[in-house]
């Protein structure tokens, strides 16, 4: 009986110690706030409202302060993951200070110097009024440019929780889980609402692009950039669940079968096949084409920097090649947006004069304006080389760059390259693309040495996605939706957190 005693109280004891190491972190309620971000960001309309930006905004701010307080209170700090991004940091922090420098009123004479057009349209103007001219700003509005900083702020803030607090295993595939959930969410309802002809975006009906998906965006070719990145998070999850070794027995080929068939193998692989579907039904061009050529050639460098990968991978890249482009594709019409590529289209919005109300649009497609677009923006360019014309400023500069034949309002040019040159200069872009350039190698490092199946895999998330994004960004502007901006940018800080042992 004493025996029985002393065994159950050194029982008890253990217990009290196992409670006492596995109590609560003290960031898991921030952490949980941060996931539920990503779960508003592309409801309404991808955040893509003044609205919408500002609660990103006031969110944002408010868990980076809640962080702070807990630091200050010696429950949180900063880990070695923090620590080793202090390049892009760095980096990221000369961006946002670039853009504040864009808005700071500059002495004439030195604006002259770095901006010549920029300073002589404001000596015109301040010829025009008969006013005297001592300090005038690289940016064409200021006020536009001021908002444009706070985004990127936003940006950067996103940058740092996620180093900070995806700091274990179990977070890592959480965040995962939630953002194929979300693309998941955004394709089931895309396609329901494409196939049941009942379309409604964010509680309003769809006015533009209807028959095609578009989820809560506005824009089908920016729910097909949503797509491509969660679509990488899922092939990314998918192949960290993959057996390194092939089974030796009928016994452990059964095991396997049914552990897949029973198991969340199956659901995740389900879960890709409705991305792939609606991000088809999108029938965006870029978007299919940078989500195939990204998968394509991630999967062929995945295939070289790994020594000797199991077939189980090399299975699943044919699968998915096969499944995804053959049999979805056939039946919703991937060929018919092949063919369509080499089509010269671009969709502006136009106030039609019968409308009484001024603020109808109607989208009309007109051919071979894309390119006059660019030749237009090019001019802006050469104009503004070193210094851009402020952040937010494109569709106000380009009206006067705008030439006939073609009309409407462009309020973004379809090259996130191009209108970044426009904004920010030579210095403002070489900053974020170096940004860019660390993180995608960091990816490519990380799926070459790290013996972690599932930071291998997030590391071939972060690499396809950065590249399907880069190659969408020739042809469209993901990167100026608020939604789809963030979850680039959380793919850009993954390549950090997995890369640490």
């Amino acid at each position: 009986m004493n025996l029985v005693k002393i065994n159950n109280s050194s029982r008890d004891k253990a217990r009290l110690v196992s409670i006492k190491n596995n109590k609560k972190p003290a960031d898991q309620f921030l952490f949980y706030l941060y996931l539920s971000l990503w779960i508003w960001m592309p409801l309404p309309f991808g955040s893509n409202r003044i609205w919408a930006i500002s609660i990103i905004e006031i969110t944002l701010f408010l868990l980076s302060i809640y962080w702070l307080l807990l630091y200050i209170q010696g429950k949180v700090q900063f880990n070695k993951t923090f620590q080793s991004a202090k390049t892009p940091i760095i980096l990221f922090l000369l961006f946002i200070a670039w853009s504040l420098i864009q808005s700071v009123p500059l002495p004439i004479e030195f604006l002259k110097v770095i901006s010549p057009t920029a300073a002589q349209i404001h000596l015109d103007l301040a010829e025009t009024f008969n006013l005297p001219l001592h300090y005038a700003t690289i940016s064409m509005s200021p006020y536009y440019s001021n908002g444009k900083t706070l985004l990127s702020f936003s940006y950067f803030l996103i940058f740092c929780l996620t180093l900070l607090l995806i700091n274990s295993r179990q977070r890592l595939k959480l965040l995962a889980i939630i953002i194929i959930g979300c693309g998941l969410f955004q394709a089931v309802y895309g396609s329901l609402m494409t196939l049941s002809g009942v379309e409604h975006g964010f509680f309003i009906e769809k006015k533009f692009y209807r028959n095609v998906a578009t989820g809560h965006f506005i824009n089908s070719n920016h729910l097909a950039g949503y797509l491509e990145l969660c679509l990488a998070m899922g092939i990314g999850l998918l192949l960290s669940t993959l057996h390194k070794t092939p089974a030796h027995h009928w016994r452990e080929v059964l095991r396997r079968l049914i552990h897949t068939l029973l198991g969340s193998k199956i659901k995740l692989r389900i879960a890709l096949v409705l991305m792939v579907i609606a991000l088809v039904l999108t029938h965006s061009r870029m978007g299919n084409s940078a989500f195939f050529a990204s998968f394509s050639i991630m999967g062929i460098i995945y295939l070289f920097l790994v020594k000797n990968p199991p077939r189980s991978v090399i299975y699943l890249f044919i699968s998915l090649i096969l499944i995804d482009v053959l049999i979805v594709g056939t039946w919703f019409g991937l060929e018919k947006i092949i063919e369509q590529i080499e089509q010269i289209e671009v969709i502006i919005q136009d106030i039609p004069q019968k409308s009484n109300n001024p603020l109808h649009k109607s989208i009309q497609i007109v051919n071979e304006t894309r390119d006059e677009a660019y030749k237009d923006t090019r001019k802006i360019i050469m104009d503004f080389p070193l210094t851009g014309t402020g952040g937010g400023t494109y569709a106000n500069i380009f009206i006067q760059y705008q030439s006939p034949p073609y009309y409407g309002f462009y309020d973004h040019v379809h090259n996130d390259y191009l209108e970044f040159l426009v904004e920010y200069g030579v210095i403002g872009l070489s900053l974020l693309m170096i940004i860019v350039i660390l993180a995608f190698s960091n990816a490519l490092i990380t799926i070459k040495k790290h013996p972690s199946r599932l930071r291998k895999g997030i590391a071939f998330s972060s690499a396809m996605g950065i590249m399907a994004i880069m190659i969408h960004s020739t042809a469209d502007f993901n990167l100026q939706i608020p939604a789809n901006a963030a979850l680039f940018v959380l793919f850009l800080a993954l390549s950090w957190v997995v890369a640490r042992r």
